[in-house]
Order: C-alpha cells, then sequence, then structure tokens
C-alpha cells in the first residue's frame, strides 16, 4: 500500500495544495494526515483555519482513502478544560472557536492508524502506554478510538513532556522514550518530532520509527 504523508501543519496550508491531485491522479494512494493543525509562532488564524477547511473537503472527497489523525495540538483545543494538557503555542482567545471546529469533525478524527504490521499517530505507541492506560491493552484496538470517544488522558502524557507521565500516550511521546520503549513487532510512523528530513531509527527490537515531520509531503510504500 502506499501512502502520502502530510505531517504536521500548524497553519501552512499550502502543503495541502497538491494533495488532492495526487488523490485523483492514483486510486491505489491513500494520504494520511499526521496531526497537528493550530499553533503557530509565524502563521495567521486564518492560515488556521483554512488548514481545517481543506482537511475537510479531503476527508469528504476521498473518505476512507483519506485518514486523519490527531495532535497534541489539536487535543488540547478539543478538551479546552484540562489545563494541564495545555501545550506550547496554546491560543486562549481562538481556543473554542477551534474547539468547535474539531467537534464539528469529532468522529472522523483518529489517533492511530494500523495496516498490517505498520502504526501510524501523531507521535507514537509505546508499551508504557498500553500497559498503564485503562481503556485498552491492544494495540489492535487503537484505530476505533476516535476523538469524541475517548478521555483527554489516554492520548497524553500529560504535563511531564517527554516522559512517562501519565502514559506517554500517541500525541505526545518524546522521541527518546518511543525508541526505547516502542511496541514491539510494528514499524512506526509518526509526525511530532521536527526535523530537516524524513529519519528512520530502529529499535533495540529491530523494528523501524519514521521520523515524517520535515515540513512538507512525501510517499512512504509499506
Amino acid at each position: 500500500m502506499k501512502y502520502l504523508i502530510i505531517p504536521d501543519l500548524h497553519g501552512r496550508h499550502e502543503m495541502l495544495d497538491s494533495v488532492k491531485d495526487f488523490l485523483e491522479k492514483d486510486i491505489t494512494l491513500r494520504g494520511i494526515f499526521m496531526g497537528d493543525i493550530f499553533d503557530s509562532f509565524d502563521r495567521t488564524m486564518e492560515d488556521q483555519v483554512k488548514c481545517f477547511d481543506l482537511l475537510l473537503e479531503l476527508k469528504h472527497k476521498f473518505e476512507d482513502r483519506f485518514i486523519w489523525l490527531a495532535g497534541n495540538h489539536d487535543t488540547h483545543y478539543y478538551h479546552i478544560n484540562n489545563v494541564e494538557i495545555r501545550g506550547s503555542g496554546f491560543q486562549d482567545f481562538k481556543g473554542f472557536m477551534f474547539q468547535h471546529l474539531l467537534k464539528s469533525v469529532e468522529n472522523k478524527i483518529q489517533f492511530v492508524h494500523i495496516d498490517g504490521t505498520t502504526v501510524f499517530s501523531h507521535a507514537g505507541i509505546t508499551k508504557h502506554f498500553l500497559n498503564e492506560n485503562r481503556y485498552c491493552n491492544e494495540i489492535t484496538d487503537l484505530p476505533y478510538f476516535t476523538l469524541n470517544n475517548v478521555f483527554s488522558e489516554m492520548f497524553w502524557c500529560g504535563p511531564e513532556k517527554n516522559g512517562p507521565h501519565l502514559f506517554s500516550g500517541p500525541t505526545w511521546t518524546g522521541a527518546l522514550f518511543l525508541k526505547n520503549n516502542a511496541v514491539e513487532g510494528y514499524n512506526q510512523i509518526v509526525g511530532h518530532t521536527f526535523s530537516q528530513e524524513i529519519i528512520e531509527t530502529i529499535t533495540s527490537f529491530g523494528d523501524k520509527i519514521m521520523y515524517t515531520d520535515c515540513g512538507k509531503i512525501s510517499f512512504v510504500e509499506i
């Protein structure tokens, strides 16, 4: 299966300009957005809302061929009253508007997508998360959770960043912690951790972790 990977946007709506054409030209191609629509130090509110609108268009047009994942900069608006999970760049004066947008598509935004032995999520799935959360213990259960049927703490690591508190969830897991605690037997494709280009690391069990948050779309075949 071939995927068109759309990394963290943070208002950079121009990254979505060519996605529709790629998906129309190749009906075997699937698009997947890795999460983080909002929050930017150099993009306007209008830019961020345009990202949301373009993602919504893609989801409506391509349905199951376009997967929309949640990131930490989306989750902290959906659960706006939980101040402990607010990350950097949180915009108080825009928060309720962003929450309203997310609630309008809350059943369309997943946290995890699995294709065979490849797992897509914003930040990664760790053994710690599966062992400690009280909602599910099998990685294969995770794609069924959408934004509207999960508690905020389930997919968030809590105020202590880059570590195991609370569960080092799929919307915020540090790269080093993920490498040392990744679920065995699955390759993972994540965003969240910025790099100048796509990079791959290998876990101690020989599984791959691919980091895609490089500021441009890319194609991956699994």
